[in-house]
């Protein structure tokens, strides 16, 4: 799926668009390799300004410097949605951007996500993409109560509500797009990561993924999920990559309901679904797409035990470090430098090492310290 089969080696330059605290683990492992880091961002002070060689300041929507950007590169990449169409398509053309622009611009918006794997005959959720406010009232009328409310914008920081009838409709206020979804019931989640290159993919174990309040709680790997499932999820994923041309990490998620997949979101980049593999893993995904990017091959894929994801936002950051501090033997920290956080900003992650589910379980239930709740018999209801 590559667009080109030379091998491109150290000190080449890797371009990253969106210096984000994703792209700063990429190039901190490019730069681990020998690899030369330029960023673009449009601001000063993104995650990864600070340790890329070179940092340059710029608008996602102009495409000349954009250009002119990946002209100074070996390979780009983006580890985050931040282009869409025109400028996207701008990289591909020039034959930099081997994650392809098609990609880019599907995953930065989540009506298009839902479009895109639609056409391909993969069941998503019923949806309503609405523009304005405007829109949002005039329509209260025609929406099957209770709804989803969620922005289009993948990591957009608005709330993501449940909406219970037209009179709360009505009294929302919105300033920027977003999906009206229906809900679904949910016996369990699913992501499933895979590696596209020299046209082969190759699977990681797949993902037990858990949502508190619409937000990430924990990811587990490997999930304990049906094998039929799990084969079926990764032939969806392998066949949304074929599609795309797609070189690189690209990570699916589904919800299990009915004993059958429906698609949840896309991420064509190593996201926080995957990123513990980088302590639960011989290769991580930061590591194998810097391979995939770059024509250079690899072994075979081994998870380390039962390894925990649980996200860390800056409204309970004094809770993680006290947890950290008293669980190091089976924990990695990894702290984002953010210094803007609000209280719902994820600054990081913690990543638990353990020798079974249900011992992983137990870990992450301590850190989020529950009222009374099995750790191995988990309420369920319906996510986003």
């Amino acid at each position: 799926m590559s667009q080109s089969s030379t091998k491109i080696l150290p000190p080449a330059v890797i371009g990253i668009i969106g210096a984000s605290a994703n792209a700063k683990q990429f190039a901190m492992t490019a730069i681990e390799m020998g690899y030369t880091v330029y960023t673009y961002d449009p601001s000063y002070s993104s995650p990864a300004a600070d340790i890329s060689h070179k940092h340059v300041i710029g608008s996602y929507h102009d495409i000349n410097a954009l250009k002119n950007f990946a002209a100074q590169c070996s390979v780009v990449t983006f580890l985050s949605p931040v282009l869409e169409g025109p400028e996207a398509a701008s990289l591909e053309m020039d034959n930099l951007l081997p994650q392809r622009g098609e990609a880019m611009n599907m995953a930065s918006n989540h009506y298009r996500q839902q479009a895109y794997v639609r056409e391909m005959g993969i069941p998503v959720p019923e949806s309503v993409y609405i523009e304005n406010v405007d829109k949002l009232h005039a329509l209260a009328d025609t929406y099957p109560y209770p709804v989803i409310l969620k922005p289009a914008k993948p990591g957009s920081p608005k709330a993501i509500v449940i909406v219970q009838d037209q009179k709360a409709m009505k009294k929302i206020e919105i300033d920027e797009p977003y999906l009206v979804q229906t809900q679904i019931t949910v016996e369990n989640m699913i992501a499933v990561t895979g590696v596209a290159s020299d046209n082969k993919i190759t699977f990681y174990p797949p993902a037990e993924v858990e949502y508190s309040q619409h937000r990430l709680k924990y990811s587990l790997m490997p999930g304990d999920i049906n094998k039929k499932i799990v084969e079926k999820a990764n032939d969806l994923a392998g066949r949304i990559m074929k599609s795309l041309s797609f070189t690189g990490v690209f990570t699916m998620q589904f919800f299990i309901s009915g004993g059958d997949l429906i698609f949840h979101k896309v991420a064509p980049y190593p996201s926080l679904i995957s990123a513990m593999t980088i302590h639960g893993a011989n290769q991580s995904h930061v590591f194998l797409h810097l391979k995939a990017l770059c024509n250079l091959p690899f072994g075979e894929i081994k998870i380390a035990k039962q390894t925990l994801l649980i996200p860390i936002r800056q409204e309970n950051l004094a809770q993680a470090l006290k947890f950290y501090s008293e669980h190091a033997a089976q924990a990695y920290l990894t702290l984002y430098r953010n210094k803007a956080a609000g209280d719902k900003t994820q600054v990081g992650y913690l990543t638990l090492i353990a020798d079974s589910k249900s011992a992983a379980v137990k870990l992450a239930n301590a850190y989020w310290n529950p009222p009374a709740e099995s750790a191995t018999k988990k309420k369920r209801g319906s996510f986003l």
